[in-house]
């Protein structure tokens, strides 16, 4: 059974609940993982920083925004969902929030060359984000099917996104008009000038 203190032991300097320690063997070129919580500490005095990856929990922000990422990808048809979520994303979503690895998220190219030409570090990396992501898909999953079974749940819900998606139509319509109303008073400036 967990203590509530090792939890302690968990979080990095940052406060961030580490999940795994992935330490690159610079002679051998092997990787390690390294998931006891009570070998963390060590681990991080005793490895070079830059021969060690931190893979660290989703926080409850975390999710929220992972699943706002998968409810903006996900589609369903004929009794199947699918996601659309890419490797890109994986790659400065998922990499940039729960890791320690430094990422230009505006340098596409090396983005798109990482994942041509992955690395066993890379790939390693991506296994553990991946096994968060599957874990947060199939919470994802269980509750939309929960919320299905609910008739009741499933209509309200379906109102609150009719009426999101109505507010939302109003602003964009507010803002066409506004830029419209612009526009219209430069014309007019300038038919005043002339």
């Amino acid at each position: 059974m967990a203590k509530l203190s090792t939890m302690q032991m968990r979080k990095d300097d940052g406060e961030k609940q580490i999940r795994c320690l992935i330490v690159e063997d610079y002679k051998s070129g092997s990787l390690l993982k390294h998931y006891n919580p009570q070998e963390f500490k060590s681990i991080i005095k005793n490895t070079n920083p830059d021969f060690l990856t931190k893979i660290y929990s989703p926080t409850q922000k975390d999710k929220e925004n992972i699943y706002q990422l998968i409810d903006k990808n996900l589609s369903a048809s004929n009794g199947q969902l699918h996601t659309k979520i890419s490797d890109e994303d994986v790659v400065v979503t998922l990499i940039k929030n729960f890791t320690d690895v430094e990422i230009d998220v505006e340098d596409v190219e090396v983005v798109k060359e990482i994942i041509a030409n992955p690395n066993e570090l890379f790939l390693a990396i991506k296994m553990e984000l991946d096994k968060i992501l599957m874990s947060m898909l199939e919470t994802y999953v269980t509750t939309y099917k929960t919320l299905q079974a609910n008739p009741q749940t499933m209509e309200a819900l379906g109102e609150k996104a009719q009426e999101r998606l109505v507010q939302q139509k109003k602003l964009e319509r507010e803002k066409k008009m506004n830029e419209l109303k612009k526009e219209l008073s430069k014309l007019v400036e300038e038919n005043e000038q002339v």
